[in-house]
């Protein structure tokens, strides 16, 4: 008997049928080529969305597996289309939410790949989306928190809390120690405090400890050191550091070092320091060099792995200190840059700052009157206005931090005609 091979092309499946020179029955041989996912679109976040939440879901059509395999999905995400990457892989709905928040005001990309388990892979388009900006809240968390109203005072997150330390209230300077684990509900740690009263001062976290540097009672001002494990019992590092006697300095942890970064230093007029000092135990001080300014009731921050000196006074003429707006960087603290931004930090002292949404954001200060604006930027230049109005007011010496995916504002001292008015109102803007 004659044998015969017989081809048929069914979407892309082959039949082979042969006979059996020894029978003459016909049996099929059948080999299945895999065939991947089909294609599917993307439902939400949708393609040029503005003002998308932080913590946004996401969505897609299901994709049919011609050979009825079961399909699993890639979730891609990325900030340019070229670094788009794998987010979250073996996913089996067709839904996947952000556990970790997105920068505000911040372009991003995404796509969704769906996978059989042979291998066969589809890829979806791409849709682009645009995040909300920083939420400005009509109301504070609390209007008047437990601890006495004060500006000059530090704050810190420490030990999962935020902490509230020391201050002037317009009649007197404090030693009292504040924490909360919720921006709502506050505990004294202690009242009275090892350390004198004070405001004007530096507080950091270094080494698991909780530090207070320096600062000011009155016209005497410090150079003491004082730590606590708990934030209850304070001990002194050292009675008088290396550094001068100063108020109104910063300090920044930064390459495993404490730095104290100018001040107004003590003496029979102020004085303003250019100089930085740095500490590996708090006991120790060594001066850096001479730094390219002077400075005081300026602010620093760690950011991109430099330290940042933003704004503050400098010179002390007879007619006062002369408020500045330049912004300063460096990468050791040895050498020291000035921004060249034609757009810098707008005039002012008594401001407060922090690294927050992968951004330095400074809020409110004096120049010419208390300022409750906001400004931020993720670069050496062009800083960007917060816009939206802002229901808290104009503040100088008020604290800041960055605590549950929050910003945390926290009293200062709001002069409304040249009079004092003291603040102990909470807010948090995300």
């Amino acid at each position: 008997m004659k044998n015969y091979l017989i081809l048929f092309g069914i979407v892309a499946t082959t039949f082979f049928v042969a006979c059996n020179k020894n029978d003459d029955s016909v049996s099929p041989e059948i080999e299945l080529q895999n065939e991947p996912p089909l294609a599917f679109d993307l439902i939400g976040v949708t393609d040029g969305a503005a003002d998308v939440d932080v913590l946004p879901a996401f969505s897609w059509e299901a994709s049919i597996d011609p050979n009825g395999d079961a399909v699993n999905y890639t979730f891609s995400l990325g900030e340019t289309i070229n670094s788009i990457k794998p987010y979250a892989t073996d996913i089996a709905a067709t839904q996947f939410a952000i556990t970790e928040r997105l920068n505000l005001k911040s372009d991003y990309y995404w796509k969704v790949t769906a996978e059989d388990n042979k291998s066969g892979i589809t890829e979806s388009a791409i849709n682009q989306f645009t995040t909300r900006g920083l939420n400005l809240p009509e109301d504070p968390i609390l209007w008047h928190a437990p601890f006495s109203k004060r500006s000059g005072h530090t704050s810190v997150v420490f030990q999962n809390k935020i902490w509230v330390i020391g201050g002037y209230d317009g009649e007197s300077y404090k030693n009292d120690i504040w924490y909360s684990e919720d921006g709502e509900t506050w505990t004294a740690s202690t009242t009275n405090a090892g350390f004198a009263p004070r405001s004007g001062h530096t507080s950091v976290v270094f080494d698991d400890k909780l530090w207070v540097i320096a600062g000011r009672l009155g016209a005497n001002r410090y150079n003491d050191v004082w730590y606590t494990s708990d934030g209850s019992t304070w001990i002194e590092a050292t009675e008088s550091a290396d550094f001068p006697s100063t108020t109104a300095h910063t300090s920044l942890v930064f390459d495993n070092k404490i730095w104290v970064i100018g001040g107004g230093l003590e003496g029979e007029n102020l004085t303003v320091s250019n100089y930085a000092w740095y500490s590996t135990d708090g006991v120790e001080w060594t001066k850096a060099p001479e730094l390219p300014f002077k400075r005081y009731a300026h602010t620093s921050v760690v950011f991109d792995n430099k330290m940042w000196v933003i704004a503050g006074n400098d010179e002390v003429t007879s007619g006062g200190t002369t408020a500045r707006g330049d912004v300063w960087h460096s990468e050791d603290g040895m050498t020291w840059t000035k921004t060249s931004s034609s757009n810098s930090y707008r005039l002012r002292s008594l401001h407060a700052s922090t690294v927050f949404d992968n951004k330095i954001y400074n809020v409110g200060g004096f120049f010419h009157g208390c300022q409750n604006d906001i400004y931020c930027t993720s670069a050496e230049i062009n800083w960007q206005r917060v816009e939206g109005e802002k229901a808290f007011h104009g503040r100088a010496g008020h604290s800041i931090v960055v605590f549950d995916n929050k910003l945390w504002i926290i009293g200062g001292d709001t002069r409304i005609n040249n009079s004092h008015q003291y603040l102990n109102d909470v807010w948090a803007l995300d």
